[in-house]
């Protein structure tokens, strides 16, 4: 998927939705408590202003978060608009592990905001996840199993009139989406990898 960054960061709030995940649930949950001592990952930062307004005030004690996104203009906006010396934004796939690698058994607290209902090998994200996390580490993902966006760009694919716009768009659909999941399959899936 070819998202514009800078059309994409035009909404420098982040939702309300992902801003109470981060600020109630994560915290009721006791994250950021020990801060200093945690290895933070945010998957999927995009252009980073959920990492710098609401990720990073949770774990300001935090000597580094690191935030990764798979584009790379997402990326270089991220360093611009929303620098940090306590931000190290990188260029990395979730379902790559060639990218994220340098990362193994090193993360003690992962969360990924809004990321996952737009890759296609979701299982294989989590066995990476997995990889990922020290032991005992955690992880927190707030995403849509499945969404409109997903079923119109389906539904438009098939029609004649704009089916040469949405050529190999199944690529950029995921699983749940195709198959339905609820988040019960999901929760049995991250067990799986003992997430």
């Amino acid at each position: 998927m070819n998202l514009d960054a800078y059309l994409y960061s035009s909404r420098s709030i982040p939702l309300e939705s992902a801003r109470m995940f981060i600020v109630k649930t994560l915290r009721n949950l006791g994250w950021g408590k020990i801060a200093d001592k945690e290895v933070v990952l945010d998957v999927g930062c995009g252009p980073g202003g959920t990492t710098r307004k609401l990720i990073l005030p949770l774990f300001q004690n935090c000597p580094r978060i690191f935030a990764m996104d798979a584009l790379p203009d997402m990326i270089k906006l991220a360093k611009k608009q929303n620098y940090s010396s306590q931000i190290e934004y990188s260029v990395a796939n979730i379902e790559e592990w060639s990218s994220l690698e340098r990362w193994e058994n090193q993360i003690t607290k992962l969360v990924s905001i809004l990321c996952f209902h737009w890759l296609k090998d979701q299982r294989k994200a989590f066995q990476n996840v997995y990889k990922l996390l020290q032991k005992g580490g955690e992880a927190a993902f707030f995403f849509a199993l499945q969404t409109t966006f997903h079923a119109t760009i389906l539904e438009m694919q098939m029609r004649s009139k704009w089916s040469h716009l949405f050529k190999e768009v199944e690529n950029y659909v995921p699983e749940s989406q195709y198959k339905g999941h609820d988040d019960f399959l999901l929760q049995e899936n991250a067990g799986r990898y003992g997430i």
